[in-house]
């Protein structure tokens, strides 16, 4: 009995404590062929137009508008996020729903730094430039989406600032930052690092060893180079970090990762057209080579508002599961009943075929923290356990 009543009381524990969550992840999805797919997302393709419906989000629309836009997937749904710049003391951020949105700001930054750029996920996370254009000062953040699936909750995401060599007890950067690009790839030698791309009037690589303790929020950034940004406008509205993993040569020596930049860029006046580029970042000397012909490729977007969808707003790039690379553009506005945008991708699909499931979405799966996570059947166990305790009692008495 006393050996029945152990494993009882072993399962109860097992079953009837708290569920955790599964912790948040920095890391990218490596692809096989990365110029291959960027051609199929690229050459004579048509973009697939999409809206997240909700209610109406209005700000000075004569000034400001959406700055980055990034889709994350969860299971077989998806939410959006935006970076929008503000005449306030702060910048807005939106997250997406189907059918509604939740909106918050940044105060952590102090007054002034109302102007969040282009951004790019790395695994559950955004990572966003916050600048002040007047000051000439900026702040990198990471935004946790992994927690704000529910639309229901209409959570703020946790977040937290990167942090540089050589800063003291406040991570800003000297300098603006109007677009950023982020990854992690590993090295000839089995190293593996974060690389972080930040672009102002050039871009400024960093990167960040990843050790066996290592997380994004306590990775420290050293500054490698900076470059031009060799494209044929001499600027970008969006830009992101694509990797290609590196294998194995013939003699099965280990390759090191391959890193790509995506840039994106509108005219600025007249027509918008927009164009996406291919580069090639040297993991050596940190600088970038065009690897595609011609180096920018121009892109026909579809819908919006007055203004239409194009690059100049929300622009980024995902590697996705299963070998997919997905070009992303939004409308100047979040305003009206919906917000539009567009994907590019490197799927041979229309845009009516659904997208194929990933991997279970563990907030599903998760016990709602409120209620203490116990699970049903641990309940039960706790109650058995219970009564053959007071059995066996009772047979000693």
């Amino acid at each position: 009995m006393k050996k029945i009543f152990l494993l009882l009381m072993i399962l109860t524990v097992c079953f009837a404590l708290p569920a955790q969550a599964m912790a948040a992840e920095a890391k990218c999805v490596k692809l096989e062929d990365v110029k291959n797919l960027f051609d199929l997302a690229t050459v004579n393709k048509t973009a697939i137009k999409k809206e997240f419906h909700g209610k109406t989000y209005t700000t000075n629309v004569a000034v400001n508008h959406i700055q980055g836009f990034a889709c994350y997937y969860h299971g077989t749904s998806s939410l959006g996020f935006i970076t929008h710049s503000s005449s306030s003391s702060y910048g807005d951020y939106l997250v997406l729903y189907e059918n509604d949105h939740h909106k918050f700001q940044v105060e952590e930054t102090g007054k002034g730094f109302n102007h969040p750029g282009g951004l790019q996920l790395i695994g559950d996370y955004a990572v966003v430039p916050i600048e002040n254009d007047g000051a000439k000062k900026s702040y990198v953040y990471a935004f946790d989406l992994s927690g704000v699936k529910n639309e229901t909750s209409k959570a703020t995401p946790a977040y937290f600032p990167l942090h540089f060599d050589g800063e003291t007890d406040d991570p800003k950067r000297d300098g603006k930052a109007g677009v950023v690009g982020i990854c992690d790839y590993t090295d000839a030698d089995g190293k593996s690092f974060f690389l972080l791309a930040v672009y102002d009037t050039m871009l400024t690589f960093y990167t960040s060893e990843i050790k066996e303790n290592s997380t994004l929020q306590n990775a420290v950034f050293s500054r490698k180079n900076r470059v031009s940004l060799p494209t044929d406008r001499g600027s970008a509205h969006g830009l992101s970090l694509i990797v290609q993993e590196g294998g194995n040569d013939a003699a099965g020596k280990k390759l090191s990762d391959r890193v790509f930049l995506v840039g994106f860029c509108s005219v600025s006046t007249g027509s918008y057209a927009d164009y996406v580029g291919l580069y090639e970042v040297d993991l050596k000397t940190f600088y970038t080579t065009t690897i595609v012909a011609p180096s920018e490729r121009h892109m026909t977007t579809s819908g919006g508002g007055t203004a239409g969808v194009h690059f100049r707003y929300g622009a980024s790039a995902l590697a996705r599961p299963g070998q997919v690379l997905e070009l992303y553009a939004t409308e100047r506005q979040c305003s009206g009943s919906h917000m539009t945008y567009n994907i590019f991708t490197s799927k041979s699909i229309d845009s009516e075929t659904p997208d194929e499931p990933e991997t279970p979405d563990e907030s599903e799966k998760t016990p709602d923290k409120s209620s203490g996570g116990c699970s049903t059947f641990g309940f039960g166990m706790l109650a058995l356990v219970v009564a053959l305790w007071t059995v066996s009692r009772n047979r000693r008495r």
